[in-house]
């Protein structure tokens, strides 16, 4: 095989060409070389081309349980989408984390160097990857709520957010055997129509019991049930597009419900021995 490409290529004969580089030009420094790169590092791992495309906005917003726009940096939720303020942030600890690698690197090659000097910048380049490595944990953690080991047990569902609810009350690991709470729905978190979403309770009891009594489940009442209503979950296709803060994203993963909202559609009730609800 290497004799057949030979013979092809045997003709062929490189260009004696004498090109000559114009005096102006001259070999960049180091230090330019190095600056370039990192600039480039940064505009790229900052999503610069993602937010040039799309046009993506500065910061977003949210509504609060008192009904009110919060600024909100991160994208919560959404791996494949940012803000250009969270895209920043980012790219400011990946360029601080890759800064304190390249500085051990420098130390470990320069052996002439006083020892406190040494001592110094070595504490510093370990603080700088140090810093960059939990931040960046934490910015994961905004993006992705959930243990990633416990979310791919989910497969067609994902547990959508809730104003006003405390996700440290939902037990994820069970999430993916969880059926919704409203009586006589079959929609389970592992195993429901496509593009369905789970919604928990919310943190307030009033609320809460009023759920419970329009989805007819009064076992869900009461002090002694706290803990079932905490873990329990709805699925949306007990709510309408209205109950949405954003009703053309309801089907979208980590989509977020009205601070009031409640649900209404696809409700059965018990029968009289079973339902104990009053008006």
């Amino acid at each position: 095989m290497s004799d057949i490409i030979f013979n092809l290529y045997k003709f062929l004969e490189c260009p004696n060409l004498k090109l000559r580089c114009p005096s102006w030009v001259k070999t960049p420094s180091p230090m330019f070389v190095f600056t370039v790169i990192m600039i480039f590092y940064f505009g790229i791992t900052s999503g610069v081309i993602y937010d040039i495309v799309l046009e993506t906005p500065s910061i977003g917003s949210r509504v609060d349980a008192q009904g009110h726009s919060r600024p909100v940096a991160f994208l919560p939720n959404r791996i494949n989408g940012q803000y250009i303020m969270e895209g920043l942030a980012a790219s400011c600890m990946f360029a601080l984390g890759s800064g304190g690698f390249i500085m051990l690197d420098q130390l470990h090659s320069r052996q002439i160097m006083p020892r406190f000097t040494r001592m110094l910048l070595t504490g510093v380049a370990l603080l700088s990857a140090l810093v960059a490595f939990f931040v960046c944990r934490i910015f994961v953690k905004i993006k992705i709520p959930y243990e990633t080991a416990a979310a791919t047990d989910i497969n067609k569902a994902v547990i959508g957010s809730n104003e006003g609810i405390n996700r440290d009350n939902f037990n994820i690991m069970t999430a993916s055997r969880r059926q919704c709470a409203a009586y006589g729905c079959q929609n389970y978190t592992n195993k429901c129509p496509a593009q369905t979403r789970f919604h928990r309770f919310p943190e307030n009891r009033e609320r809460c019991e009023d759920w419970a009594r329009r989805i007819f489940r009064s076992d869900l009442l009461g002090k002694k049930n706290e803990a079932r209503w905490k873990n329990a979950v709805v699925c949306s296709h007990h709510f309408p597009d209205s109950m949405y803060v954003c009703p053309d994203q309801r089907h979208e993963p980590g989509v977020r419900l009205m601070p009031t909202a409640y649900p209404t559609l696809q409700l059965y009730a018990r029968t009289k021995k079973q339902q104990n609800l009053t008006a």
